[in-house]
């Protein structure tokens, strides 16, 4: 038996990578730019934040210890309900756009801001807890924050220049099941948090 494998240098050869899709580009330019903001912010008027990212962490971590698991993984999967469902809601707008970037600018901020203020108030300590508890679900959280920006930034964009020229289709099933599927990631993120959190945050104390 004889076995013809030719591979050939034109198989072999890797497409360059092209950046040619400005939507998520400008998706990830917006989260990103959040999350230097609120680090930043945190940084020069941590003043203004320091009481309330206190009371938000420390509540945050003990109340796990007083509620059951089902009672802990619904409050994760509960937790990014109200971004998904307005960013749903503001796709689906001619001018949601704004709207679509300032909700993922905000929410993304707020996670840089928590993040530094984690660095600075607990040292060691709260780097060892952001990398065993809070950063393994956040990051995968990140990602799909990038997709559902994209996918209502695109939408919107769409349906408003539908409105000033004819010809342009806007497939509105595709946006939704996008959305379901997107709405998946966000819960697999809750879930590697509830692992981690029931897992790790036990043994921490910040009260």
């Amino acid at each position: 038996m004889r076995i013809g494998a030719v591979i050939s240098a034109e198989k072999l050869k890797l497409s360059p990578v092209k950046l040619n899709n400005p939507s998520a580009v400008i998706s990830f330019l917006i989260i990103a730019t959040g999350l230097v903001f609120g680090s930043l912010f945190y940084t020069f008027e941590g003043s203004l934040l320091r009481d309330e990212l206190w009371n938000f962490f420390v509540s945050f971590s003990s109340d796990f210890s007083n509620k059951n698991k089902s009672e802990v993984l619904s409050g994760l999967l509960i937790s990014n309900l109200p971004y998904i469902c307005l960013m749903t809601v503001f796709g689906t707008c001619a001018v949601g756009t704004p709207a679509v970037f300032l909700l993922s600018f905000l929410k993304s901020a707020g996670l840089g801001a928590l993040s530094s203020y984690i660095y600075g108030a607990y040292a060691v300590k709260g780097i060892e807890y952001c990398l065993l508890v809070f950063f393994p679900g956040k990051v995968i959280m990140l990602f799909a924050m990038l997709l559902l920006t994209q996918s209502c930034y695109n939408l919107s964009k769409d349906i408003f220049s539908s409105l000033k020229q004819e010809g342009i289709k806007v497939n509105i099933e595709k946006y939704f099941l996008r959305t379901v599927l997107i709405s998946v990631i966000f819960v697999i993120s809750s879930l590697i948090e509830f692992l981690c959190v029931t897992s790790f945050s036990s043994l921490f104390s910040f009260s």
